[in-house]
């Protein structure tokens, strides 16, 4: 994986919309590692790329947004489909939030901000 953008402060958020935009999401990619207390994300220019093989998702990623320093994660996926294109990410009351533009919330506890993407081929769901 290479490092493509690396954010330490939260008003520099939007330097990685701009990055995300027009890229997709699965909600069930996403990786959380208690233990690290790291979440990943991976996104794909399409939602085709994401494909579920057995118990395994297996995710022909172009990019992961890693997010360090994390101590709890929400997802609230009210439409149920699974696929979602980002929209935006915020910082609110101690919680990066990701909007997609489909309505689904990603809602992160951070006790920092340390935020960054980077460029895979294919990702296993292990950071």
């Amino acid at each position: 994986m290479s490092k493509v953008i690396a954010v330490t402060n939260f008003e520099d958020l939007g330097n990685i919309d701009a990055i995300l935009h027009d890229f997709w999401l699965s909600v069930d990619a996403v990786e959380f590692n208690r233990e690290k207390k790291i979440l990943s994300i991976p996104f794909a220019k399409n939602s085709r790329s994401f494909e579920k093989t057995g118990e395994k998702s297996e995710v022909g990623a172009e990019l992961v947004l890693v997010i360090r320093a994390v101590t709890d994660v929400s997802i609230e996926d009210t439409q149920g489909i699974t696929f979602y294109d980002y929209n935006v990410m915020k910082f609110e009351k101690g919680r990066l939030v990701v909007m997609t533009g489909i309505p689904c919330e990603l809602s992160v506890a951070v006790e920092a901000a340390d935020v960054t993407v980077e460029k895979v081929g294919h990702f296993d769901g292990k950071y």
